[in-house]
């Protein structure tokens, strides 16, 4: 099978995950559950496209799917870095310069380790943005009724059968903005 995560079956995935071994763990399953989301954000645009072709909606549904292969990279990036945390740990500790080297790749290791779940929570607000953005040009659309939608509160898409969905669409993404912004 190969080293590389997303080249995995769904099940053969889940099954690396409820195992033993230390990857892929939750940084990697957060990254893999983003990259369905921007999947699904890509296919309403797809979707869109067939009743109405625009530059916007083409930019959009490029967006989202660069974040869904963002995300995929991630997928591996966080099970490789938490690797060599993990090759890391299992250095020698006998000599006391075994345990200064231990130590040094540890930080280094635990350091380049932390960088991947913060990018992927980087990409996962962008794919909210992305959603959001969705979300008010489908409102503001006049032919908006009855098209399909980006839900946005989660990353992941719905059809919204009605105006007053895509409102409260963008009422629940301006709810979660506001709980998670900076500052």
């Amino acid at each position: 099978m190969s080293d590389r995560f997303i080249e995995h079956s769904l099940r053969a995935f889940s099954d690396d995950l409820s195992s033993d071994a230390p990857v892929p763990g939750g940084g990697s399953a957060a990254a893999y559950a983003g990259a369905m989301g921007a999947a699904l954000a890509t296919m309403v645009g797809r979707i869109s496209m067939k009743k109405d072709r625009s530059q916007a909606l083409e930019a959009y549904i490029e967006e989202t799917d660069n974040l869904r292969s963002d995300f995929l990279r991630l997928v591996d990036d966080n099970s490789a870095a938490y690797a060599r945390v993990a090759e890391a740990m299992k250095l020698p500790r006998k000599t006391e310069e075994d345990k200064k080297e231990r130590q040094e790749r540890m930080q280094a290791s635990l350091l380049a380790a932390s960088r991947v779940p913060l990018e992927v929570a980087e990409t996962a607000r962008r794919l909210l943005d992305a959603c959001e953005r969705g979300v008010a040009s489908a409102s503001s659309s006049p032919r908006s009724h009855g098209s399909a939608r980006i839900r946005g509160s989660t990353g992941s898409c719905s059809s919204l059968p009605c105006p007053e969905h895509s409102t409260r669409a963008t009422s629940s993404i301006t709810s979660f903005r506001r709980r998670t912004s900076k500052g």
